[in-house]
Formats: structure tokens, sequence, C-alpha cells
């Protein structure tokens, strides 16, 4: 946490420890990947080769290949959420390899959770959960919000 000028880094247990989790849309998290991807490319790959980066995004991901999507990115084309609960192994499953038993499984797993967050369903409703479901009060995002104002200041 950044404190007056400086970071503190030490930790404690909670008070009242919580066991939640992050959830979001298959597809954000889609266009999540990709704009990691597009910053990637532009900065790690266009500075080796020179280029700008466009010309190798155009040429890797614009060529209309679906097995080639289907193998950079499976878990997010098939069940996505089940593969990230399930773990490393569900993971790696072949494409359109998750079933019902796997969905079984993920929803077991569900259950040891407090909370589960959905990213995507809008700052109103994630801070709700915050206050009410987990008795913060203050939101992560209040925190952020704050950490940027203090380093602004200092960085003037």
């Amino acid at each position: 946490m950044y404190l007056g000028g400086r970071y503190e880094c030490t930790s404690r247990p909670a008070p009242d420890p919580h066991l939640f989790s992050l959830i979001r849309q298959p597809e954000a998290r889609l266009v999540s990947h990709l704009h990691f991807l597009l910053a990637h490319i532009k900065v790690r790959l266009a500075r080796s080769r020179r280029h700008t980066g466009m010309d190798i995004f155009q040429q890797k991901f614009c060529i209309n290949n679906v097995p080639m999507w289907e193998s950079l990115i499976p878990a997010i084309l098939d069940n996505y959420n089940v593969r990230s609960f399930i773990g490393e192994r569900a993971f790696h499953t072949p494409i359109w390899g998750i079933g019902p038993s796997h969905l079984e499984v993920a929803r077991r797993l569900l259950l040891q959770f407090d909370l589960i967050l959905d990213l995507d369903s809008g700052d109103a409703v994630s801070e709700l959960l915050m206050y009410q479901g987990l008795g913060w009060n203050v939101t992560l995002a209040e925190v952020c919000a704050t950490s940027r104002r203090i380093l602004r200041r200092t960085a003037s």
C-alpha cells in the first residue's frame, strides 16, 4: 500500500478473512488478452525486428485462420471459467473437451468461496458486494484512486 510518499510492504493476517474469486465474461477476457498481445507485439517484436508492430499483427492475426485462433486461445473459446476454476489439467483439456462432469466439479469448487465478484457487473454492484459481502468500508477502486492521487501529488 502507498502511504504518504513511501510504499508500505508489511503484511498481516486479515482480521476477518474471506475467500473470494473474480470472474469476468470470456469475451471481455479475450479483449483483455488481445490488448496484452498487441502491446507485446508492438513493444517486443517490433523493436527487435525493426517493424511497426502493425505489420506483424496483420500477418499473424488478421488471416481469418480459425484453427490458429483455436490453438492460441482454446480456453477462452471453450468454457474459460470452468477451465479456470478446475485448474491446469482442465485448462489444457482439448478444445470442445469440457463436458458435464467438468461443469459439476467447477460448480462444487465455487461453493468454497464466500463471494464471487463479476468484474463485468459494473462499479455499483462491485462496490455493494465489497461493502455488504465483505464488510469493507473502502473499495479497491477507492484505494487505487487515492493511491493515484497521492502519486500525482508527490510526482509534481
